[in-house]
């Protein structure tokens, strides 16, 4: 028998070829109690256990076998003689009219030699260089001390668990480094916990076991707390990492793919619309600070897939009305009597295709309801007359809230309690009204309280809420917590505590005049919109110049204290100079990092203080993440001419810099670090350390 890879189930010669059955008691029933279900997966477990390790040491060692006779050792040898025979023509070369051994006064003679494969032959060749010597009695400095450091744009948040396990050992061959006191501070080590790839395999086909023989669902199967998480998120769980690596075909697991009968993706069908939505929440970050997939920054923080529904506002008589030019020969405003047209609408087809197109566009009316039919047709490839008739059979005009009645009865956030309602509003007039007024009344006994006011440093970095109804109960973190609103909210920009927009003019946000700068806030964009926050003009609000990134170029280059950062253009007073970026930890994380701190000197922890002792507030980090701010150095009162300010940017804090007065170009740029950063209290940092 020819030397083979793979297994089949049925092999004879295999201890565990047999195809897994149902033992006694451990057929399908309904209802089992989590010991009934543990007890059930502890004996399949256990079965799979012992299957897989009576096969694995004889396919070791088969496969250990088929290394004798290795093919790659007559090509060692054949590589070792070309070597021998190269450095034999090379002496041979060198050694024919040397002139190595009588130089001249002001050359030097060198021999490069030149290695040539041709069709798998070795060819050498050896040019005689003649150089002139040239000697230099300038001693040239050493380069300043430094540490890599990737560069990054934006800082990244570490999760708790990384935050508190030691990932590797810093200064491994220094002795002067206190690794073991340094160690004993972090609860868990990322080397202690190796990965078993054979236990991978045997939880998976135990699951599949359990989920296909034994007809156990895969919730109920995390019930049982033997394996690892079957999936906690769409990028983590033991089904998600089956699929990051190739599978292992042995006698006892099954010969189809994996996925075949278990799913490792939450990726939706192609015609669910909502469902491939869901699934992008899951990875897209909607802070504006970032509007990219898989953050780093938030992405613990925006792990919510609520998909708010709302209800149209326009009828579709007032879009007939309104003004606008036809986008084609079908568009919808090309209908002469919109009466008649309604008269004669067909009923929707109950095709396939249709039912699909249908779901489709119902989906985006539940998420943007008063989207014109041209829009709608391009996102749904139907003609615009089309996606009329399609709009029309799902919102009738007669269920859409009358124009007049829409300030007084809608609330500006999303309402469970509006659109419940709203369903009932063409059946009873006196209905409407008492809604109506329930909706003032309301109104008048919501207060509005925040905490960040005049101050935004008492704000706590918390999820964007995400919930049906009023953002005026405890569902809601933001009223929870007293804080604001922000755009990545699933409230909308129209909900009542989203920060109020400024009044400004673009280009005008001062100290003296705008709300925003007054509050330590950068101007928002879809709220402060007569400052064009959004930058949709050539003079976008000069108050968002973090949130841009719009800052000045810098040089780094030896400076007072090893590298510094060198302005390389003139700077006025109050330009934008850079944000502080690094890795995002709490206190408790940054005191982990004081026997590095203490062993370099190098200290990157920058602090924002909150106005509360119980608000926790982030330590940036500069030491293995950053970017050219990080070389800022510093300066004493009256020679600093750099200040860091503390920004809320679209609800995240952020630290600035800005320049204290002009600045030539090639000056350094300098910081005074204040009082505190110098000072260590007992071995742990002071809440003030790193300003």
């Amino acid at each position: 028998m020819q030397p083979f890879a793979f297994i089949d189930r049925t092999e004879p010669v295999s201890p565990g070829s047999k195809t897994p059955t149902p033992g006694r008691d451990l057929g399908h029933r309904e209802n089992r109690s989590s010991s009934e279900l543990r007890a059930l997966g502890s004996s399949v477990y256990k079965e799979v256990w012992e299957e897989f390790y009576t096969w694995e040491p004889g396919y070791c060692s088969h496969i250990l076998g088929t290394l004798d006779g290795n093919p790659l050792a007559p090509a060692k040898d054949a590589a070792v003689k070309m070597a021998k025979d190269m450095m034999a023509g090379l002496l041979e070369d060198t050694h024919q009219g040397n002139k190595m051994d009588q130089p001249e006064n002001d050359w030097e003679t060198a021999y490069l030699t030149r290695y040539r494969s041709i069709d798998g032959k070795g060819f050498t060749t050896t040019v005689e260089v003649t150089m002139p010597f040239i000697t230099i009695d300038v001693v040239l400095p050493p380069h300043p001390a430094y540490e890599s450091c990737p560069p990054i744009s934006k800082s990244m948040r570490l999760d708790e668990t990384r935050e508190h396990t030691a990932n590797y050992l810093p200064y491994g061959d220094d002795e002067t480094f206190p690794f073991e006191e340094y160690l004993a501070k972090f609860p868990s080590l990322e080397w202690a916990n190796d990965f078993d790839p054979d236990l991978e395999m045997i939880q998976l086909e135990t699951v599949r076991r359990l989920h296909v023989i034994q007809e156990i669902t895969l919730p109920d199967v995390d019930r049982m707390r033997i394996f690892k998480s079957l999936r906690f998120s769409h990028n983590t769980g033991l089904l998600w990492e089956r699929s990051q690596r190739d599978f292992l075909h042995w006698p006892g697991a099954f010969q189809v793919k994996p996925e075949d009968d278990l799913p490792t993706s939450h990726a939706a069908h192609t015609d669910d619309l909502r469902g491939r939505l869901l699934s992008t929440l899951r990875t897209f970050c909607p802070t504006l600070n970032c509007l990219s997939p898989i953050c780093e920054t938030h992405g613990q923080l925006n792990s919510n897939t609520y998909l708010p529904s709302r209800r149209p506002q326009i009828t579709g008589q007032s879009m007939l009305l309104s003004e606008g030019e036809p986008c084609g020969p079908e568009c919808f405003r090309l209908v002469q009597d919109f009466d008649q047209f309604v008269e004669t609408l067909p009923p929707s087809p109950s095709d396939s295709s249709n039912v699909s197109s249908l779901d489709t566009l119902e989906t985006i009316l539940s998420l943007a309801p008063d989207l014109y039919p041209c829009q709608l047709a391009v996102l749904c490839f139907r003609s615009c007359q089309e996606t009329f008739v399609q709009r029309l059979h799902l919102w009738p005009d007669h269920s859409i809230l009358p124009l007049a009645d829409r300030e007084s009865s809608f609330d500006p956030s999303t309402d469970a309690d509006t659109e419940r309602d709203m369903g009932e509003l063409g059946k009873d007039s006196a209905l409407l009204k008492t809604i109506q007024q329930r909706k003032k009344n309301k109104k008048m006994k919501t207060k509005l309280e925040f905490v960040d006011e005049p101050s935004h440093l008492s704000c706590e970095q918390i999820p964007p809420c995400a919930h049906s109804g009023a953002c005026t109960s405890s569902q809601c973190q933001c009223w929870l917590k007293k804080q604001h609103c922000t755009p990545a909210c699933r409230c909308g920009v129209s909900c009542t505590r989203q920060w109020p927009s400024c009044s400004c003019v673009s280009g005008r946000c001062e100290a003296e005049t705008c709300s925003c700068v007054q509050g330590g806030r950068e101007c928002i964009p879809g709220i402060c919109l007569r400052c064009d926050a959004g930058g949709h003009t050539g003079r976008p609000c000069r108050n968002t110049k973090v949130q841009r990134q719009a800052s000045k170029p810098l040089e780094i280059r030896p400076g007072t204290y090893g590298l510094g950062a060198f302005a390389l253009e003139s700077l006025n007073m109050g330009d934008f100079v850079g944000t502080y970026t690094g890795h995002i930890m709490s206190l408790d994380s940054a005191n982990l990092t004081i026997d590095i701190t203490n062993h370099n000197s190098l200290n990157y922890l920058f602090e924002v203080t909150p106005d509360k002792d119980n608000i926790q507030l982030p330590v940036f980090d500069a030491a293995c993440v950053g970017n050219a701010t990080r070389f800022l150095n510093h300066g004493k009162a009256g020679k600093d001419n750099v200040e860091a300010r503390t920004l809320l940017v679209n609800g995240e804090h952020q630290i600035g810099f800005f320049t204290k007065r002009k600045v030539k170009a090639r000056d350094e740029l300098f910081l005074d670090y204040g009082q505190n950063y110098w000072k260590e209290q007992g071995g742990h940092y002071s809440e003030s350390e790193s300003e």
